[in-house]
């Protein structure tokens, strides 16, 4: 079974991207709206859209919705993958 997966983030497409690329080993092809990002055990497609931004007050921020589906290799391989990708694009605290 690959992994299918849909999140909403708190970013630009700009930011996103900047931030994916910074994942260490692997390799990163495509641009905003799609990418696909592989190691030497899975690949997955990243797909952004925009959505309706968050208002807090009279703060908005940008979000993107983001569709992540597994193109190569095993479920728990597309996992690990995607647990190096979120370790780098983490922000913030809380």
């Amino acid at each position: 079974m690959k992994l299918h997966l849909l999140r909403t983030v708190t970013s630009t497409e700009a930011e996103f991207s900047r931030a994916l690329r910074l994942t260490r080993d692997v390799t990163i092809s495509g641009a905003p709206p799609g990418f696909e990002v592989s190691n030497n055990r899975a690949a997955l497609s990243i797909t952004l859209a925009a959505t309706s931004d968050l208002e807090l007050g009279s703060l908005r921020m940008q979000r993107l919705r983001v569709e992540i589906i597994g193109l190569r290799g095993e479920q728990d391989d597309q996992q690990r993958l995607l647990a190096c990708i979120d370790r780098t694009m983490q922000r913030g605290g809380g």
